[in-house]
């Protein structure tokens, strides 16, 4: 029907009118020569060609649905060969949103420039996390608290550059003898601990690890040598102290590494050094005699307040003696000299050098004012007015057959040898000689008879 006014506003319509269920319309050959059939619409400049069915899947060819921005889009079952020029495999599966959990069993990324993200990487699986292929180390949690580096075998480390594969300054290492810390950027040991403490210290090497008890800490130096010391300093670098032991002492130095401050001897003595001489400091296990110690004052006295036992030496106080039998021993060779002074007063027992004179004080008793005594007997007394006589009679004399008196001054002489007979008669007797002006007489005072 190619009559002009249909019902297609005003198209030029093929139109099969005929009913039944065949085929609406068939264009093309109908015999087995090969050729093309050909459908044109439009004009010169617009226009176009429109396959309309009864459904959007109703375009097909040779029985297979034709895609058009109708039926394409999920579910459509559309199978393409490529996306945006680009094959399948060059791609994620882009079947899942970019607002959607993705899961993916294994993502290969290859090229230099990885993967951007903007939010975190997470990972729902325990003991799961970063895996490098070429270097076999891992990098993932097991734990709520620990994050884990493993794979090195018998060593793991973080290593700290500048850049990718810039310069290198530091480590966080662990090995497998359980030691863990601080490598330098030479990857040698700055920190690294143990159990039992710090075993490395620095470049040198100290360690601060357990004593013998709990209450102790061990410090050992970095070399092993005789001498050994810990100094201090302030946060503005200035020198404190310095702490110092060396074989047989141990104690402070004077600077840092210097020469002796205090300087203790390992159950010896205890020295100071004033003026960079060392002085043993005195105390009541090694002061005493021959020790040496020179002391300002004893009990609060200066030294020159007393005497001297090594030197002749003089004191201007009184001096009392209670040491008992030999207070006051004189040795052999030495003796007791008096100077003479003024007179100080009486008193008993008193022996005072005065005026040029030597005077004895006596005792306090009237009889035996002075006793002199030998071998353990008294042998001599002097009575308070100078009466001298024998403790006994008849057992001492006056002078000696070779060494006599020269005179015998006295007023009446008695003469008595009661006791004893004369070698005469064999008589004793009693007499007394009285001198007269122009004779001396002679009194018997047995029978009165002068």
């Amino acid at each position: 029907n190619l009559s002009t006014n249909d019902i297609y506003l005003n198209a030029r319509v093929i139109n099969n009118q005929a009913g039944g269920s065949d085929d609406g319309l068939y264009i093309g050959y109908q015999n087995a020569n090969s050729g093309i059939t050909r459908l044109y619409g439009g004009g010169a400049t617009t226009g176009g060609l429109d396959v309309r069915g009864s459904g959007v899947n109703d375009v097909k060819i040779n029985g297979n649905t034709v895609w058009h921005a109708g039926n394409d889009g999920s579910g459509s079952g559309l199978d393409a060969d490529l996306w945006d020029g680009n094959q399948f495999a060059s791609y994620l599966n882009q079947a899942v949103l970019t607002s959607s959990t993705v899961n993916f069993t294994r993502v290969n990324v290859t090229g230099s420039h990885g993967i951007n993200n903007d939010g975190w990487f997470r990972n729902t699986t325990s003991g799961e996390g970063l895996y490098n292929n070429a270097t076999t180390q891992h990098w993932y949690s097991d734990d709520d608290d620990y994050w884990n580096i493993a794979g090195g075998g018998s060593a793991n480390g973080i290593r700290f550059r500048d850049d990718h594969a810039g310069t290198i300054r530091g480590y966080v290492y662990a090995n497998n003898s359980n030691q863990i810390g601080f490598l330098t950027n030479g990857a040698n040991w700055s920190l690294r601990t143990q159990s039992n403490g710090i075993t490395h210290l620095g470049s040198n090497g100290y360690q601060l690890v357990d004593g013998n008890v709990a209450q102790n800490l061990k410090y050992m130096a970095g070399a092993n040598s005789s001498d050994i010391g810990i100094s201090g300093y302030n946060s503005g670098g200035t020198w404190k102290f310095q702490l110092y032991g060396a074989t047989n002492y141990y104690g402070f130095l004077n600077a840092n590494w210097g020469g002796w401050d205090i300087r203790k001897n390992i159950g010896g003595q205890l020295q100071i050094s004033v003026s960079g001489t060392l002085y043993t400091v005195w105390h009541n296990g090694n002061d005493g005699s021959g020790s040496g110690l020179d002391a300002d004052t004893l009990d609060g006295v200066q030294g020159s307040s007393f005497l001297r036992s090594d030197a002749a030496d003089t004191t201007s106080g009184d001096i009392t003696f209670s040491g008992g039998a030999g207070a006051v021993t004189i040795g052999a060779g030495s003796d007791i000299r008096l100077t003479s002074g003024g007179w100080t007063g009486d008193a008993y027992g008193k022996i005072q050098h005065h005026n040029n004179h030597l005077y004895f004080g006596g005792g306090s008793s009237a009889d035996y004012s002075f006793i002199f005594r030998y071998n353990n007997s008294d042998k001599v007394y002097i009575k308070n007015n100078g009466t001298i006589w024998p403790q006994a009679d008849n057992t001492s004399d006056l002078g000696t057959t070779s060494n006599r008196w020269r005179n015998i001054y006295t007023t009446d002489l008695h003469l008595s040898n009661e006791g004893k007979t004369n070698d005469v008669d064999g008589t004793w007797g009693n007499w007394t000689l009285q001198e007269g002006e122009e004779e001396i007489f002679m009194i018997n005072n047995r029978t009165g008879k002068k």
